[in-house]
């Protein structure tokens, strides 16, 4: 990994892999910011399993549902 490339926070990797539920013109225009969104939701939590699993609970379930209301 270079300097340059961001290092991903615990569960990005999969936070991505969700994002992938959304239609490919959604992802292009949004996955980035919604990539960041989660990036800044875990800096918050930092230090917190809890918190982070909370986060989780929230954002499994709103994806879920963005991804279903963004297909045709």
């Amino acid at each position: 990994m270079s300097s340059s490339t961001p290092r991903r926070l615990p569960g990005e990797s999969l936070y991505r892999t969700l994002l992938l539920l959304y239609p490919q013109e959604f992802r292009a225009r949004y996955g980035e910011d919604m990539a960041e969104f989660y990036r800044d939701r875990v800096r918050l939590r930092a230090g917190s399993r809890s918190a982070v699993a909370r986060l989780w609970l929230r954002l499994i379930p709103d994806v879920l549902g963005g991804a279903v209301a963004e297909h045709p």
